[in-house]
């Protein structure tokens, strides 16, 4: 993510958790009203059926990673796509 540069992301489905983890850079993460900077090598878990954001408020572009899990009654809501599990 470059300097400056910020994604905001609306909830994602009940249940939905987030794993972000810094590879180098630092990242600002927002979630609801309490937001905490990541530098490389850290990472945090959060729940992602809230808003949350992502911001780099550093000197220098921002790796990092996102996992996103979602409940397992979300993956089969459609029994025909890629990740049915049926």
């Amino acid at each position: 993510m470059a300097v400056g540069e910020s994604h905001h992301s609306t909830p994602h489905p009940p249940g939905t958790r987030e794993l972000v983890a810094v590879h180098s850079g630092k990242l600002t993460l927002g979630v609801n009203d309490t937001s905490v900077v990541l530098a490389a090598g850290d990472s945090a878990t959060h729940g992602g059926d809230i808003e949350h954001s992502y911001t780099n408020d550093g000197r220098s572009a921002a790796v990092f990673s996102v996992v996103v899990h979602y409940p397992a009654a979300t993956m089969l809501e459609d029994p025909t796509g890629p990740l049915s599990l049926a």
